[in-house]
């Protein structure tokens, strides 16, 4: 059973950080004791900010595993990866060896949230990644979760990564895409979706592009 709450960004408009997902983090992690944060996407802000920060805005409790990744996973029922940047976040995943760790938590229902980098990560791989490769990873899969690619921070007007896009279709045409504007969200329940937030989500392939309003469930 998978139980996985995806956000585009903790940013949204002029508000502050978090201050238009926060309720739906809080009502995700209700029945949470203990949330292991994995920080590892952030370049600028220090991980133990990083985790004052989140406990600032998260009713549960937060440990970030920085100190001690493998103990703190295991004593946790609740994982909320931040975002950043995907190559940073893939790249340290890997040196730790905690893909593998992630993946089966998940698979066995933990209860996990993730936005911008921290969201993407769970896609088969990393190719649709718009950040910066500022830490190269020794390969770009990913978590391989959802059998599909995650889209954070969306801008369906920006023509230049729709170019981007429309290559990587070209040369992956089977794949599908979830696209995520900001202010956006999907709370995954085993194999439906549905769409929180602010925003609309959108489907996306080499053929066709699918939007789903607020409310809507979607068969994944």
């Amino acid at each position: 059973m998978r139980n996985i709450l995806l956000l585009s960004s903790d940013r949204y408009k002029n508000l502050n950080s978090f201050d238009w997902c926060a309720s739906i983090l809080n009502d995700f992690f209700a029945k949470t004791k203990q949330i292991a944060l994995v920080p590892y996407a952030q370049v600028i802000d220090g991980f133990d900010e990083y985790e004052k920060t989140l406990k600032n805005k998260i009713n549960s409790k937060i440990v970030s595993i920085h100190n001690d990744p493998i103990n703190i996973l295991n004593d946790s029922d609740g994982i909320l990866v931040s975002g950043g940047n995907l190559f940073v976040l893939l790249h340290r995943l890997q040196k730790l060896n905690l893909l593998d760790i992630l993946k089966d938590k998940i698979e066995n229902s933990i209860t996990y949230a993730g936005w911008g980098a921290g969201a993407s990560v769970l896609s088969e791989d990393i190719k649709t990644c718009n950040d910066l490769p500022i830490l190269y990873p020794s390969n770009l899969k990913a978590l391989g979760i959802l059998k599909y690619q995650i889209i954070t921070e969306y801008i369906p007007q920006d023509r230049e990564y729709s170019m981007k896009l429309y290559e990587y279709f070209k040369l992956n045409q089977n794949s599908s895409v979830f696209a995520l504007p900001y202010g956006s969200a999907l709370k995954i329940h085993n194999d439906s979706a549905l769409v929180m937030g602010n925003e609309g989500v959108l489907k996306l392939s080499e053929y066709y592009e699918q939007y789903f309003k607020i409310g809507d469930f979607i068969k994944l």
